[in-house]
């Protein structure tokens, strides 16, 4: 086990600690209340449409997955949403410049693992928007196999029986759509 594996291992509790806390203090209280309207909707379009994540042949389909996920249709947004940011991230590493195929003979695309592996380019322009924590807990939360690892458990339909209804899974897309909106 290498020491970023540790890590993963060791902060758990924590994490899993603070995701409660979240959905206590802040997240229930905001859904009791909240109700998707014509001005939600012109909202969410507006912060997909003007994020440097976001091309515009996907612009609709993510508008349109935000709008599923805060109308609590999670069983038809959670997991679109996260295989979208995939190829958001991809999106805006392209725009700036970086190279966006693995450096191997096939030429495939990167992937969450690679954009959230230590030290590289992506993590360099993603820290120009977020700071560490809320990079290392995208990182736990999609693609660490100590942590939730819902990228890979998603993507291979490992153990995600009704996981989109999971506080970690509604939580791992908050944290995405936050991330469209911080990075204009």
């Amino acid at each position: 086990m290498d020491e970023d594996e540790l890590f993963d291992l060791e902060v758990t509790p924590a994490i899993i600690d603070s995701i409660n806390s979240f959905f206590k203090i802040k997240f229930n209280p905001f859904f009791d209340t909240f109700k998707i309207d014509f001005e939600t909707k012109s909202y969410i379009d507006n912060i997909i449409g003007t994020s440097k994540l976001t091309s515009i042949e996907q612009k609709k389909t993510i508008v349109d997955l935000f709008i599923k996920f805060f109308s609590f249709d999670f069983e038809n947004s959670i997991y679109n949403v996260i295989q979208e940011f995939e190829a958001s991230l991809r999106f805006l590493f392209e725009s700036s410049g970086l190279y966006i195929y693995k450096k191997s003979i096939s030429h495939d695309l990167i992937g969450l693992s690679n954009i959230f592996s230590q030290n590289n380019n992506y993590k360099e322009l993603l820290l120009k928007y977020i700071d560490e924590d809320y990079f290392f807990s995208l990182k736990w939360l999609l693609v660490s196999k100590y942590g939730l690892n819902s990228r890979n458990r998603i993507s291979h339909r490992i153990n995600t029986n009704e996981f989109y209804n999971s506080l970690y899974a509604i939580y791992t897309v908050f944290l995405i759509f936050v991330l469209y909106l911080k990075i204009q």
